[in-house]
């Protein structure tokens, strides 16, 4: 199997986020400035290295994550993880949560505020 490199080039308050190590983030600004591409990047190569990691991926409504955050998780961060079957989606049951889960026990669990 043929190795993947990812280019990604944060700037700014993005690359902010990315080297940060507090237990705690904020990242705002005007939109179409990468705060959520770098987000969805400091999650799952956070999870990727914490084995055990439990993160929770959420936005105001369920609808605007699923069509637009998750969308961008699969086609341009996670996209080869969940190829080779690194990460695996989980839609949830009655007892967990919708989340990925990481071959290394991570999960990034997902859902709406609404």
């Amino acid at each position: 199997m043929a190795e993947t490199v990812v280019r990604y080039e944060p700037r700014g308050g993005a690359l902010d986020l990315l080297l940060a190590t507090d237990p705690e983030v904020l990242i705002a600004g005007q939109a179409g400035t990468g705060k959520t591409l770098a987000t969805l990047f400091k999650i799952h190569l956070t999870a990727l290295a914490v084995p055990g990691l439990r993160a929770l991926l959420c936005r105001q409504t369920h609808a605007s994550l699923t069509g637009t955050t998750l969308v961008t998780f699969e086609r341009f961060v996670a996209r080869d993880a969940l190829a080779t079957g690194l990460v695996r989606w989980f839609g949830g049951s009655g007892r967990e949560p919708a989340a990925y889960r990481y071959a290394n026990g991570s999960s990034v669990l997902v859902g709406g505020l609404d």
